[in-house]
């Protein structure tokens, strides 16, 4: 396991994570963990971290 705190570390955890929602076949969870690693990685591409969204926040 990764333990990087960086946001690259988060990509890696949310791959592992869409490892283990595609074994059980949880198909909106693996579609949501490959749309999150998506906006992350490109974030890190792009330099841009933004500030966490509140807790219970409504993302779209």
């Amino acid at each position: 396991m990764n333990d990087d705190p960086s946001a690259q570390g988060i990509v890696e955890c949310l791959r592992m994570l869409a490892d283990e929602a595609a074994a059980l076949r949880l198909d909106r969870t693996l579609t949501a963990l490959l749309t999150a690693m998506d906006v992350c990685a490109t974030e890190c591409l792009a330099g841009e971290v933004p500030q966490a969204a509140p807790f219970g926040a409504t993302l779209h």
